[in-house]
């Protein structure tokens, strides 16, 4: 009988540092970039949400019966808020897509995939996105980390178990 009929784990143990060692992780300056351009593309989208906000908002105040700064108030916080779920709509629904990559990411040729190398699923990338407010609420160590960890993990990465890495197909 062969050691791995007898053994199943022995598969994960042959096959995981093969898998490892063709994964080229993306370093520190290249995820920033990336994040960069994505951060770009979201605010263009919910820029034209919010200013429609302030203007319903400033139009509406007095029908609503509330004064003009708490109406303007009111739409920053509805435009914060469409701002991070559109955010977060937008890395969740690329990262899980069969590109496993936000368009920045793309463009710098990198990919977003669980530590063994699939896949990230949409709750995954939920985790990994909401995660990103705590590397940055202990003031941005979060991300830093990622350049002194071995696979260049942030954070997020490490929370959600997931890993940025070269894609290797363009």
């Amino acid at each position: 009988m062969n050691p791995i009929d007898r053994n199943p784990s022995a598969v994960a143990t042959a096959v995981a540092p093969r898998e490892e060692a063709a994964m080229r992780y993306a370093g520190f300056w290249r995820r920033f970039a990336a994040w960069i351009m994505d951060m770009a593309l979201v605010t263009v989208g919910v820029v034209p949400i919010a200013f429609l906000l302030i203007w319903v908002m400033d139009a509406l105040h007095g029908d609503l019966r509330m004064k003009q700064s708490h109406g303007q108030y009111l739409a920053g916080l509805i435009s914060v808020f469409s701002w991070v779920i559109g955010d977060w709509l937008y890395n969740a629904y690329q990262l899980s897509s069969p590109r496993q990559a936000t368009y920045g990411k793309r463009c710098l040729s990198l990919r977003v995939t669980t530590s063994r190398g699939r896949r990230v699923s949409f709750v995954q990338a939920s985790a990994r996105h909401f995660a990103k407010f705590l590397s940055a609420f202990i003031g941005f160590t979060g991300f830093l980390i990622a350049i002194f960890t071995r696979r260049h993990q942030a954070l997020h990465d490490i929370v959600a178990d997931t890993v940025v890495v070269e894609d290797g197909n363009d």
